[in-house]
């Protein structure tokens, strides 16, 4: 206020939502942006999917892009009018994953594996509004298992719950994308005992694509096209 009130002109600041699974390559883009851009700042906040949708959708904020993997989260902000579908650009696209505790490697080796009558309990994240758990029954529903294991389902709010259960050995098999969490941080060792049993072929979901949407609100939205290109 200060800067417009006596003509000083300001450096433009995007805001980029970024899903915390997503979050590591951001922080090199944001130097190399900056370098080629010098009269553009960034302010990356990183935070779960679900809440990132609520800080548009339900408290209001403004922020210039929003990142999400897979089609379910940005399709509640084109479906709101937070975003324009011309506005919301594909960029690449993500693996889906079935893990299990690390003890329990051999009983959970394949998708099939789950329908076992030892395999009790199974994590996943929503199917209504989470990527990771739309993709997962879409994949279930596709291998004629949906019925088999729907009763087994357990849905927590967030692919860390997931994770730290399945951690935990409270659960048989969980479903998450390919690199989140990344147990390099040695506060999140336990992680580490959450084992891959099998990532799903691509044609067994669809095509789980990253976005990279400018808001319709966006303060600098020129800016933010440059980001996105």
């Amino acid at each position: 206020k200060l800067l417009r009130e006596n003509d000083i002109p300001s450096l433009p600041r995007l805001t980029l939502l970024i899903p915390c699974g997503m979050s590591s390559p951001f922080f090199r883009l944001q130097e190399t942006f900056e370098e080629k851009h010098p009269g553009i700042l960034l302010n990356l906040i990183v935070d779960r999917a679900n809440a990132l949708s609520e800080r548009i959708l339900k408290k209001g904020e403004t922020a210039d892009l929003h990142f999400s993997i897979g089609e379910v989260e940005t399709g509640q902000l084109l479906k709101a009018g937070a975003i324009k579908a011309e506005n919301a650009r594909g960029f690449g696209k993500f693996q889906l994953a079935l893990g299990t505790h690390r003890t329990k490697t051999g009983l959970v080796t394949t998708l099939q594996d789950i329908a076992k009558p030892e395999v009790k309990r199974i994590l996943l994240t929503s199917t209504e509004d989470s990527s990771v758990g739309h993709y997962a029954q879409r994949a279930l529903r596709n291998a004629g298992l949906w019925n088999a294991v729907k009763d087994k389902i357990s849905y927590l709010p967030t692919l860390k719950d997931c994770y730290a259960e399945l951690a935990a050995g409270k659960a048989d098999a969980g479903f998450a994308y390919i690199g989140c969490p990344v147990p390099a941080d040695k506060t999140k060792a336990k992680y580490s005992k959450v084992q891959v049993a099998t990532v799903l072929p691509e044609q067994s979901y669809g095509s789980a694509t990253a976005y990279a949407s400018r808001l319709s609100d966006s303060p600098h939205p020129l800016e933010a096209d440059k980001f996105v290109q």
